[in-house]
């Protein structure tokens, strides 16, 4: 990793996460509660259209007395990250933010598996994003690699939604993105 990092042409991947319009976090999928390891997984896109699958640990809270809620570590720190960058919903100019993606990449092993994010706001809603939202939405509770996975995939590697999420994904990367996960793993 070290010597990967010190390397002038370092590249690491960028996945976007679509962020739902009110909650703003990514789709997750629960998985089975493994004692104190609820592990489960969100979903993301990276170039052509390729779906990712990260792992999200999750909590059971309770919402009331009766029901069971969850909450991942992972949407609190994308609330605290949007709240640290877009305070009460704007931008450093004042300007109404109306969407968000978030740009992330895995590092390690299974054993220190580190994450890195960040988060772009848009002032304007943007329908390629909440199509994308809803498609990814419909993977809810499938197997990874299945054929509703491998349909969904198929769909959003055609044109032109292909080009328009390599285009996203380059324009995210040339503002800094090698730069910001390569400070970020300099921090451990």
């Amino acid at each position: 990793m070290k010597n990967e990092l010190l390397e002038r042409n370092f590249d690491p991947s960028l996945h976007i996460v679509p962020l739902d319009k009110h909650g703003h976090i990514p789709l997750m999928c629960l998985g089975e509660d493994k004692g104190n390891e609820n592990i489960g997984t969100f979903v993301a896109i990276t170039s052509n259209g390729r779906i990712s699958a990260f792992p999200a640990k999750w909590d059971i809270v309770l919402i009331g007395d009766e029901h069971k809620g969850y909450i991942s570590s992972l949407e609190l720190a994308i609330e605290n990250r949007i709240n640290e960058r877009f305070p009460k919903g704007k931008d450093s100019d004042g300007r109404k933010i109306k969407q968000y993606v978030l740009a992330c990449v895995m590092y390690g092993d299974e054993k220190e598996e580190k994450l890195i994010f960040e988060i772009t706001g848009f002032q304007d809603r943007i329908k390629e994003l909440e199509s994308l939202y809803k498609t990814l939405h419909s993977l809810r509770g499938t197997t990874i690699g299945s054929e509703l996975w491998r349909g969904v995939e198929n769909e959003l590697s055609s044109e032109p939604l292909r080009s328009w999420i390599n285009n996203l994904i380059t324009s995210l990367k040339g503002q800094g993105w090698a730069e910001y996960v390569r400070e970020r793993l300099d921090e451990e």
